[in-house]
């Protein structure tokens, strides 16, 4: 008996947001896996929920530990390069 012919699945897709203004969901335009945006202050984030917040809470571990305040979202600029704008 002949084996089933093997299914390729399909390519994965890259879950991207709109970009914006920090209001409208801006932050580099990266959904991944982070709770809410990285330009939009909040409860803390998951160090790995993306690679700009890793390189946040390696800097400063209250974004990550405590809560994602205004200093943590002037990180994204400071540290990751990205504008918020």
């Amino acid at each position: 008996m002949e084996a089933p012919a093997a299914v390729e699945a399909p390519a994965a897709v890259e879950a991207r947001g709109s970009g914006g203004t920090a209001g409208a969901g801006g932050g580099g335009g990266t959904t991944d896996s982070c709770t809410h945006k990285q330009c939009a202050t909040g409860s803390k984030l998951k160090a790995g929920c993306n690679s700009c917040v890793k390189q946040i809470c390696a800097a400063d571990s209250y974004c990550c530990v405590t809560k994602w305040d205004a200093t943590c979202v002037e990180e994204v600029g400071s540290i990751c390069g990205l504008s918020c704008n």
